[in-house]
């Protein structure tokens, strides 16, 4: 798990219940993109909010052709998550990049290919997670890992389904 439900008060478990509610009441598709992109943002920002310097925020590159949905940078200290400790070490990662797509389709690999064109391992920006629906194809899944043994680019994608275990908690 990526959070110590332990160390949850009630108010943070009535703030993951109200985040999960209105995850769920998103219907996959165009109409509520940007409803599905700021409610992935909370989510982010509660989940991890011990985990990154600033909250998540759009992002478009210096020639602005290409605008992610968000980045973060990865705070330094002793009590950090261990996946993102992996993140550091592994992929000398100092940014997550983060992707938001609320298709009704899995995503398939364009959109992976779209996505790894904003990740830069010399700029320390090497890996990104995408919030998918229904997750990746088996293609998307092949580009997946042929970007990671062959750039050193890793692609997360997270599905409804792993959305609901980071908002999990014992009190449901």
């Amino acid at each position: 798990s990526f959070l110590n439900v332990s160390l949850l008060n009630d108010e943070e478990i009535q703030q993951e219940n109200d985040l999960l509610r209105e995850y769920m009441h998103i219907v996959p598709g165009r109409e509520q993109a940007l409803d599905y992109e700021k409610v992935v943002r909370k989510i982010i920002d509660h989940v991890f909010k011990n985990d990154f310097a600033d909250t998540v925020r759009k992002f478009k590159t210096e020639n602005k052709v290409f605008e992610y949905d968000g980045i973060a940078k990865l705070v330094f200290h002793d009590g950090k998550n261990d996946f993102f400790r992996i993140l550091e070490n592994s992929f000398k990662c100092r940014y997550v990049v983060f992707e938001c797509k609320n298709y009704t389709d899995e995503i398939t690999q364009k959109e992976i290919i779209y996505t790894s064109k904003y990740l830069y391992p010399k700029a320390m920006r090497s890996v990104a997670i995408i919030f998918s629906r229904k997750g990746a194809n088996q293609n998307a899944h092949k580009i997946i890992c042929g970007l990671l043994r062959e750039e050193g680019k890793l692609i997360i994608v997270l599905k409804d389904e792993d959305v609901y275990k980071l908002l999990e908690n014992p009190a449901n």
